[in-house]
């Protein structure tokens, strides 16, 4: 094969929507990236370990709300936007936020009482659940930005999100001096102001709304989300239980440690979100024709290449970097960088067959995987407490991932079989 024939083959595949997609989604991935960095690099040095701990339990109460207030049935909007028509997919979008609405209140009402019974971990409860809402309500608009192939303008939004939630920040820590709480009140500001631009200035979404409340379309909610709230109880098991395991037995300092090292980390989690963002549309439509079989196994094994290469030459630069990130009180911070961004890479793997179950509603099969590998996690971090101490919770999340995209594998080339995917 001659150069010029390769060169043809090259501009041909770089004229392709999915691969304008790719670049588009990506650009925006590694400049949010930079300013996640850049922003832990900020807290870490501008907040002691046991105030970034603060922020490490709000975190991980906010991993659990927009399930919580969605009851999980989020899945369904992305599989509406492609198989319902415009008038039926709208009048699901509005009943939908009618929904979240009523669940909202129902939550702040409990978040109050607990409130009462908690006052040290009041702020950080009510907070969770406002800011959990703001998220789940731009989760809305984002799915539509990538169902309908619009990357440029999410990434735009998103980087907007997280640049904008560093300005604020730095005014409330640095100038008006409110500590950990100033980082919290940041991050809700800045979210209500994006949501407030995604529904009225980006899109129709808050001029086209109207309260509906219908009980059937409430029911099935509930019917669609019961097995994946369980779920989410289990994969909050996994990704955030290690927070409150340390907090039990040691203290806010190691929850700080570790929140910091989860944050590093999440670098490694935004791309697998943005992985999933470019190629579940396609996946999607695929699977609606019962086609794409070859695409999903090669993305598999590709992926898995990517992702845990990019773990490796991240953990390398943080080992030699991390003075010039990290605050010196974070160096102990270091070998669970490592544990999770590998951890973090199994997860994305999964993600890549995980599109197979969620499209074909195995919403009990995932149940029952993401628990065998919460389970996996919480018993390896017991187990490994006595003799790793803090470093245990990663061992266990690092384990359960890799379970988790394991059992996924198989399962999915599985149910590939059995709906005659070709």
């Amino acid at each position: 094969m001659n150069s010029s024939v390769i060169f043809q083959q090259i501009k041909s595949i770089f004229k392709r929507n999915e691969t304008k997609h790719f670049i588009s989604y990506y650009i925006f991935t590694i400049l949010s990236a930079l300013v996640s960095i850049y922003t832990i690099s900020y807290l870490t040095k501008a907040l002691d370990p046991e105030s970034y701990g603060m922020i490490g339990i709000f975190l991980g109460i906010v991993f659990f709300v927009p399930a919580l207030l969605s009851f999980s049935a989020n899945n369904l909007q992305a599989i509406n936007v492609v198989d319902f028509k415009e008038d039926e997919y709208k009048t699901f979008r509005n009943e939908f936020i009618s929904f979240i609405i009523c669940l909202l209140g129902l939550y702040l009402i409990i978040g109050a009482g607990v409130y009462l019974l908690l006052p040290d971990y009041g702020f950080v409860i009510i907070t969770s659940l406002v800011y959990g809402w703001l998220q789940l309500m731009s989760s809305i608009h984002s799915t539509e930005l990538i169902q309908h192939s619009r990357p440029v303008q999410f990434g735009i939004v998103n980087f907007l999100s997280i640049f904008l939630a560093f300005l604020i920040s730095l005014l409330f820590i640095a100038v008006f001096k409110l500590d950990w709480k100033g980082r919290i009140i940041a991050m809700i500001l800045s979210e209500s102001i994006i949501v407030i631009l995604r529904f009225w200035v980006f899109s129709n979404i808050g001029r086209e709304f109207k309260f509906l409340f219908n009980p059937g379309t409430v029911k099935g909610f509930i019917l669609y989300g019961w097995p994946l709230m369980m779920s989410v109880v289990a994969g909050w098991i996994i990704n955030q239980s290690d927070r409150f395991i340390l907090l039990q037995f040691y203290s806010l300092k190691e929850v700080g440690i570790y929140a910091a090292a989860s944050g590093i980390s999440s670098v490694i989690t935004t791309f697998n979100q943005t992985m999933l963002k470019v190629v579940s549309p396609l996946v999607y439509r695929n699977l609606s024709k019962r086609t794409g079989r070859s695409f999903i196994i090669k993305l598999n094994m590709l992926y898995a290449i990517v992702i845990l290469s990019l773990s490796t030459i991240g953990s390398v630069f943080i080992k030699y970097a991390w003075p010039y990130i990290l605050g010196a009180s974070y160096e102990p911070s270091l070998p669970i960088i490592y544990l999770l961004c590998f951890a973090q890479s199994f997860f994305g793997i999964y993600m890549t067959l995980g599109i197979v179950v969620d499209y074909f509603k195995q919403n009990k099969l995932k149940t029952m995987i993401i628990w065998i590998c919460a389970v996996v996690s919480i018993i390896t971090t017991l187990l490994l407490i006595p003799v790793l101490g803090m470093y245990a919770p990663a061992v266990g999340t690092l384990l359960s991932f890799f379970t988790l995209s394991v059992i996924t594998y198989f399962n999915g080339i599985r149910i590939l079989n059995e709906n005659n995917v070709t």
